[in-house]
């Protein structure tokens, strides 16, 4: 069988993986925090053989190199996302670099959405519940009785 069709068909695998990354991307596009992926494609050499100096030209002339693609990894796009105005005065959103920090019950984990909630006791919630974490790796309570609740630009 010819190798042609196997770099082609290297190609084509690596192309489906990133189809599935995309398609994941697009249903995942509204979710509040959600950064994509991106692939990062590379190439790989195979049935390589250098000329030298030392090659006896009586000997057979070098095998062709095969070239196959390969998907080298999948990296998080740390693109910022569109914001839009929700009415909340507890959605936040992140500018450049930064996460939120989260207590979940498998532990404190980071994540970029800022769709916050109240709870009874004035405790800043995730809409999922978990304690929204400050400094002093405390969760972040609100004094009793606020009522109007602005963060600043600086997180305040």
């Amino acid at each position: 069988m010819s190798d042609g069709i196997y770099t082609a068909l290297s190609g084509s695998l690596a192309q489906q993986h990133s189809l599935d990354v995309i398609a994941n991307n697009v249903a995942n596009a509204s979710t509040a925090g959600f950064r994509g992926d991106r692939v990062v494609f590379g190439e790989m050499l195979a049935g390589a053989q250098a000329k030298s100096a030392e090659v006896d030209p009586r000997q057979a002339a070098p095998q062709r190199t095969d070239q196959f693609v390969r998907v080298e990894e999948n990296t998080l796009d740390r693109t910022n996302g569109m914001l839009r105005q929700t009415g909340n005065a507890l959605d936040v959103a992140l500018n450049g670099d930064g996460f939120f920090k989260v207590r979940t019950p498998q532990g404190d984990r980071l994540t970029r959405a800022g769709n916050f909630m109240m709870r009874e006791g004035g405790e800043l919630t995730t809409m999922e519940g978990h304690a929204v974490i400050g400094e002093g790796d405390a969760p972040i309570v609100m004094p009793r009785g606020v009522k109007d609740i602005q963060i600043g630009k600086d997180g305040i």
